[in-house]
């Protein structure tokens, strides 16, 4: 069973100091450093991970992260700065893929994305995580209610949640399916509208 180094969000001053703060959230990492070695402050190291990482800025191309730009868009307000996060529900990846089911029920108890959103005090956030994760999802954050907006896109609703809140199908998909600009669309009128 090989599993990936944890996704461990490191937050830069820029969301701290954003009047618009958004979360998206993934599934879970495809594959994150498996290294053997993490020298003396393994946690330091693997939060060193995500700030090396720039927020995909080697992977722009992709679907996902495009689709980080896109939300940043969406939400964008006239005279207030934005800034965006990214997380997983899944906090690691077994052999670049999804965990089995009984290695995701040990590992996920959902208590790291609960704290992330309690710290970062999100004004947005935004599951790009489909329904077949929504189990997993409704796990995590216990008495969580998804409401459809349309057939793309739920309101996600919980205590720990902005009230603009969303759960939609990976940004890969919506580009197959010519979704993507329903989806944003939608978002964004919900959002103006609250």
């Amino acid at each position: 069973m090989k599993l990936s180094y944890p996704l461990f969000v490191n937050v830069p001053e820029d969301y701290c100091e954003a009047e618009v703060r958004i979360l998206a959230v993934g599934q879970q990492t495809l594959d994150w450093h498996n290294n053997d070695t993490l020298g003396v402050e393994p946690v330091n190291t693997i939060m060193g991970f995500y700030k090396d990482f720039d927020m995909g800025s080697s992977y722009r191309s992709t679907p996902f992260w495009q689709a980080l730009g896109a939300l940043t868009g969406a939400f964008a307000v006239p005279g207030r700065r934005s800034s965006i996060l990214w997380t997983n529900l899944l906090r690691v990846s077994q052999c670049a893929r999804r965990p089995d089911p009984l290695v995701e029920e040990e590992l996920h108890g959902g208590f790291v994305l609960q704290s992330e959103v309690k710290f970062l005090k999100p004004d947005v956030v935004v599951f790009f995580t489909g329904p077949y994760y929504d189990e997993r999802l409704l796990n995590t954050l216990v008495d969580a209610e998804l409401t459809p907006l349309t057939r793309w896109v739920s309101v996600v609703k919980h205590d720990l949640l902005p009230s603009t809140s969303y759960r939609s199908y990976h940004p890969k998909f919506l580009r197959m399916r010519k979704h993507w600009d329903e989806v944003f669309d939608s978002m964004r009128a919900h959002y103006l509208d609250v």
